[in-house]
């Protein structure tokens, strides 16, 4: 029994994997769920220590590019608030090295006939 368990364990972290690689997170916290279900269910028989070592690498593996994604995405998240910032306004220095902030207007076209 534990032995079809483990396989299941490890078949939901290559999914897991391969969501995170694809940037499907969508789907990440039902898979979280089965995850932990089965490792509950797991508890009560354990595998041998050879099984506990490869779920262990695999359930790593995928923490450490679950927090590889969360750094890019709070990466751009930074980046798209910057340019956010940048579209509305442009920043000088007076000669006393004072800061000042003029506000962006886009372009009035004027059409004649």
């Amino acid at each position: 029994m534990a032995r079809h368990l483990t396989k299941d364990i490890i078949r939901q972290l290559e999914l897991e994997r391969q969501a995170i690689l694809e940037g499907a997170f969508g789907g990440l916290a039902a898979m979280t769920a089965t995850k932990e279900d089965l490792i509950a269910r797991l508890e009560l028989d354990p595998p041998p220590d050879d099984d506990l070592r490869d779920i262990h690498r695999r359930a790593e593996r995928n923490r450490h590019l679950l927090q590889a994604a969360l750094r890019g995405v709070r990466s751009v998240a930074d980046r798209m608030s910057t340019l956010r910032q940048v579209q509305g306004t442009f920043d000088s220095y007076t000669q006393e090295g004072a800061r000042q902030s003029h506000a962006m207007t886009p372009p009035v076209f004027e059409r004649k006939a």
